[in-house]
């Protein structure tokens, strides 16, 4: 909660000034970064960021350069390559070489879906199974 001026008024001489140097430093700061924001050169790639530093929330994007995007997650690894034909996804375990869990793509809504490395997601692979077995003992009465 922001001081009142009647509040500030009262504080003596060192303190006021203390404020007013966190102030600036604030703003020259904000001011930097939003400079920084404003002279990126857009690219098809860029990382999402919810940021606070004005009172009310923004989102900014952070350009990268390239054609390709890697991140991991929970034991799993995803690619997403921009192509000519348009995005291409990927995904496998986490790590190199590592022979550990299958891959488990599940839709969870409209066009949204959800990678899952079923030797980390234990609780996700009985699910799984038990949907599974559901479905094939419906198939076979």
């Amino acid at each position: 909660m922001k001081p009142t001026q009647e509040q500030l008024d009262r504080l003596p001489k060192w303190a006021k000034e203390h404020f007013a140097k966190l102030q600036y430093e604030r703003d020259s700061a904000v001011e930097q970064l939003n400079s920084l924001h404003d002279e990126q050169t857009p690219t098809d790639i860029w990382v999402a960021h919810i940021e606070y530093s004005t009172g009310e929330f923004k989102e900014r994007k952070q350009y990268i350069g390239g054609t390709r995007i890697e991140a991991e997650c929970k034991g799993v690894h995803l690619n997403v390559n921009l192509t000519e034909r348009g995005l291409e996804l990927g995904w496998g375990p986490a790590g190199s070489g590592s022979p550990i869990g299958d891959m488990c793509f599940i839709p969870t809504s409209y066009q949204q879906a959800r990678i899952t490395n079923l030797a980390y997601d234990t609780d996700e692979f009985q699910r799984l199974s038990e949907r599974r077995e559901r479905i094939e003992n419906r198939d076979n009465d």
